[in-house]
């Protein structure tokens, strides 16, 4: 995941600090070592280096405007929530909002981490600085359109790798790295549920449902590649990575003629909101994968489609996956 800060040039415009004098190099290089115990934390490797990149953004924004970042008051995120729409990027293009929103729930994590451990008393990042409308017209589109998908899937049927890959993200819902991931030995498609052990993010593993649809094309796929063990979409010279799933969906939406942005990323949006269509938000957060219900409470939105209920069907024979951190 591309992170905010990766091509920050300056910092957003000064706003007026709390009263604080030579003490405030000290404060934050105080917080910044709190902060970073709490980021050490977190199991993720790119989520490691994207919650660091986004906190030495925000503390050099504190350290250019005098602000001890443990006494920070919501009109200082929201004047660098402000600042980082109006700056532009070095190629003068607008900044994605929903890209800004990623870096503050990032700092939103540390800060609310920090004040359950009692370090702060307030957390500036929580609630309305966080609504970022996406202004950038290039944006990934949220949803994957069903008519756009069948379109995909049509100009994929040459390669049958390409669409079993198509095939797991639409009646899954995982994420690129998780569908990368998948190793033949782990996949069950004969009995009354299959499924698929997936080690999800944060490295735990755990039983993914397969609809007809996706079980047909891998059974199709791993005849015709003869591959019995080890990784499923590896390609001719090295593994599969999210990299390898991401050209893949844009290559085909390319081909098809998709004028929407599909990111693979929709596909799972788009699953996750038809799960919370005709489940509870707990079911479908077991699902997911998600380990807070938080994170799957930002898909509810109303879509049309039968993914999210021919996969409730089928998880709920099986253990739901463990949610991870």
């Amino acid at each position: 995941m591309r992170c905010m800060g990766d091509d920050i040039v300056s910092s957003p415009a000064r706003v007026p600090g709390p009263l604080l004098d030579a003490g405030v190099a000290f404060a934050i290089e105080d917080f910044r070592r709190k902060a970073a115990a709490v980021v050490a934390a977190k199991r993720n490797p790119a989520t490691r280096r994207g919650y660091t990149h986004e906190l030495t953004t925000w503390l050099r924004f504190c350290g250019e405007n005098s602000i001890d970042p443990h006494r920070a008051q919501l009109a200082h995120s929201v004047a660098y929530r402000d600042g980082l729409l109006a700056l532009p990027t070095p190629r003068g293009k607008v900044r994605a909002g929903g890209t800004i929103a990623r870096a503050l729930r990032a700092l939103s994590s540390i800060y609310r981490r920090l004040r359950n451990m009692g370090a702060l008393a307030f957390n500036p990042f929580a609630g309305e600085v966080l609504d970022c409308p996406d202004s950038s017209p290039h944006a990934p589109a949220e949803f994957v359109e069903r008519a756009d998908y069948d379109r995909m899937l049509a100009a994929a049927q040459g390669n049958h790798r390409d669409a079993t890959i198509l095939e797991v993200l639409w009646w899954t819902g995982l994420r690129s790295a998780e569908v990368a991931s998948l190793r033949a030995e782990t996949i069950h498609l004969e009995g009354p549920t299959p499924h698929a052990i997936v080690v999800r993010k944060g490295g735990k593993p755990g039983p993914v449902f397969l609809a007809p649809s996706a079980v047909a094309a891998l059974a199709v796929w791993l005849a015709a590649s003869g591959i019995k063990e080890g990784p499923v979409f590896a390609c001719a010279t090295h593994d599969a990575t999210a990299g390898t799933i991401y050209e893949v969906v844009r290559k085909y939406a390319r081909i098809a003629g998709v004028t929407a942005r599909v990111h693979p990323h929709g596909f799972r949006a788009t699953m996750i909101t038809t799960l919370l269509d005709v489940t509870s938000l707990q079911e479908a957060q077991g699902m997911a994968g998600h380990a807070s219900p938080t994170t799957t409470m930002r898909y509810d939105r109303k879509v049309r489609g039968a993914a999210g209920a021919i996969a409730l069907e089928g998880a709920r024979k099986t253990k739901p996956p463990e949610p991870e951190t």
